[in-house]
C-alpha cells in the first residue's frame, strides 16, 4: 500500500491504500478464505512467502529475539 513506511523502505508502492484495504477486508470477511490460516497472501492471492519464512531455525531465532525484546519493553 502507498504508505509512508512502504515509500521509506521500498521506494514505490505496488498498490493504493484503497486497493490494500480491499485485500485486507476480503481476508477478514470473505467466505472464500474462511478458515484459511497460516498462509501468505500477495495482493489478495495465496502465494509462497520468502523462503526464510519456512526455515525452522530462522523462525526459532526470530521467536527467541522477539520474546527477549518484548520482555525488555513491558509496561
Amino acid at each position: 500500500m502507498d504508505t509512508n513506511m512502504v515509500r521509506e523502505w521500498f521506494g514505490t508502492a505496488r498498490t493504493t491504500v484503497d486497493e490494500g484495504a480491499r485485500y485486507l477486508l476480503r481476508l477478514a470477511v470473505d467466505e472464500e478464505v474462511k478458515g484459511m490460516t497460516g498462509l501468505y497472501f500477495d495482493q489478495g492471492r495465496p502465494e509462497r512467502a520468502d523462503p526464510q519464512a519456512y526455515d525452522e531455525e530462522a523462525r526459532r531465532r526470530l521467536r527467541e529475539l522477539t520474546l527477549r525484546w518484548i520482555s525488555l519493553h513491558r509496561v
